[in-house]
């Protein structure tokens, strides 16, 4: 073990101050060195936003060890609005040294309206808001995996199909765009599907058109087949 402050720790990618998208997700590098300047391996490094995680912007996997080139990494996941904030490595050891980093947040995308507000699979609609750039864009459902936008968006308008199978029930919808997503904005869903009643050892075959329609089984959670 080096002797205490010996150790060394600085940021070592992106330079601060760094500018990011609100919204967006900074992935950020430090370096650790011993009193030799070396990299130094296995040293516990806990990474806290100490500006700005009022508004939302919080550290993911906020303690990690370097690795044998004596770095760490974690991703800084920015807040929904435009902020200044500062993010601190602390060493485990050490007395606790720290480096910090600024990263000035641009407004990101943002939604003003979502029309119409209730819409089932099929159903085309429109977002309109700001800071949504040239794209290309992504819509989320309910926060999951990013369904292509129409073509033909622009900085304050895009639009999307509402994919099958999405749930009968109060959702939200954001756009992914800029390298960032925007907060959420209510939409509600009319699923379509048609339920399928059989009788014990009925059998039926399904097309690939049947498939596309959410076909479900008519029961609750408890019902066998």
């Amino acid at each position: 073990m080096a002797p205490e402050g010996a150790y060394r720790v600085a940021f070592a990618a992106p330079a601060s101050p760094v500018a990011a998208i609100a919204g967006g997700v900074l992935p950020v590098v430090v370096r650790v060195t011993g009193p030799d300047g070396a990299a130094v391996a296995g040293v516990r490094i806990r990474f806290r936003v100490v500006r700005g995680a009022g508004g939302g912007t919080r550290v993911e996997d906020d303690a990690v060890a370097t690795e044998p080139t004596g770095t760490a990494a974690a991703r800084v996941l920015i807040g929904p609005d435009a902020d200044t904030v500062v993010v601190a490595a602390t060493l485990a050891v050490d007395n606790g040294t720290t480096a910090y980093a600024t990263i000035v947040a641009a407004p990101g995308p943002r939604i003003a309206s979502v029309a119409p507000g209730t819409a089932g699979p099929g159903d085309t609609v429109t977002i309109v808001g700001s800071e949504f750039g040239n794209g290309p864009y992504a819509i989320r459902f309910a926060g999951g995996a990013g369904v292509p936008a129409v073509p033909g968006g622009t900085p304050t308008r895009v639009r999307v199909v509402v994919p099958p199978c999405e749930a009968d029930a109060p959702t939200t919808i954001a756009v992914e765009a800029r390298g960032a997503v925007s907060a959420g904005a209510a939409l509600v869903v009319r699923a379509r599907r048609t339920v399928l009643a059989m009788a014990a050892y009925d059998a039926v075959t399904i097309d690939a058109g049947g498939l596309a329609n959410c076909l479900a089984l008519e029961g609750g959670p408890d019902r066998r087949y």
